[in-house]
């Protein structure tokens, strides 16, 4: 492995990677969630949208990992998703078949560019300053996303976004996790974004802080339906008891384990 990826060649470690893959995965794990809901905005189903988000991101990141030799994940734009649900379809009318057929044209296309001159060529022509915007551009588009989800900016009529609730408990445990996470990088602890991350979820989950809404939910019902397909009720228990786990405080969770039968698992979860 080390021979192969050129670990110690490039002077890091086969555990320092390890840590920048797990931090990188729970960085922009919530892309298999937040994707499919663009999509099924636009149409799509959710259950094909979550498949889809997630073939896509291990095939894209297997390809840059095994082929390219190159550390980088690749999953679906946070920027094009939401031109393709809100720009195409929902603006422009266009049905999601229909759409799609012009992101298959645009694959195409940008395939050919990759294997010729033209792509060099094409980037070229950006002008640094239009390249350095558009890379700023999207850090500002997640991070507004990231500042809508923690709470700290909400809609407005009169003037689109203000000040939330700078009281609110999910705030401050966010808010607090980000200070943790500067403090650790600046001290250069390794793993410092991985170790705030996990923190901040065990934090929330064991306060109840941690709400998981409808795509939860959908996502549950799917993972329930391919344990049925590939083995049985029997397969429910461990599905089940993750998903409970993530859903619920740790008080109702232990509670619940009491009542899980083993011939039909949690009865009202799956009365949805």
């Amino acid at each position: 492995m080390d021979r192969f990826f050129g670990i110690s060649e490039s002077g890091t470690t086969i555990g320092r990677e390890v840590f920048a893959g797990i931090s990188t995965f729970l960085t922009m794990a919530f892309i298999v969630a937040v994707n499919p809901m663009f999509l099924q905005d636009a149409g799509i189903p959710f259950e094909a949208g979550f498949v889809a988000t997630v073939l896509a991101t291990a095939l894209g990141t297997a390809i840059m990992g095994l082929w390219a030799r190159w550390p980088v994940a690749v999953a679906p734009g946070m920027g094009l998703n939401a031109y393709f649900a809100y720009g195409l379809v929902l603006g422009q009318q266009f049905s999601w078949q229909q759409a799609l057929t012009a992101v298959f044209i645009a694959s195409v296309l940008f395939l050919l560019f990759s294997l010729s001159r033209l792509r060099s060529w094409l980037i070229g022509a950006i002008p640094a300053a239009l390249r350095a915007g558009i890379t700023a551009g999207i850090g500002l588009f997640l991070a507004m996303i990231g500042l809508q989800a923690m709470g700290l900016v909400v809609g407005d009529p009169d003037t689109l976004l203000k000040l939330g609730d700078v009281g609110s408990p999910q705030l401050l445990l966010a808010l607090a996790g980000l200070l943790v996470m500067a403090g650790l990088q600046a001290r250069g602890i390794r793993g410092g974004i991985l170790i705030t991350i996990l923190g901040l979820s065990l934090i929330g989950w064991a306060t109840g802080l941690a709400e998981f809404g409808e795509e939860a939910v959908q996502i549950k019902l799917l993972l329930l339906r391919q344990a049925e397909d590939q083995g049985g009720r029997h397969q429910r228990l461990p599905v089940d008891l993750a998903l409970h786990l993530i859903a619920w405080n740790r008080h109702q969770f232990i509670r619940r384990i009491a009542q899980y039968d083993f011939r039909s698992g949690f009865t009202d979860l799956h009365a949805h």
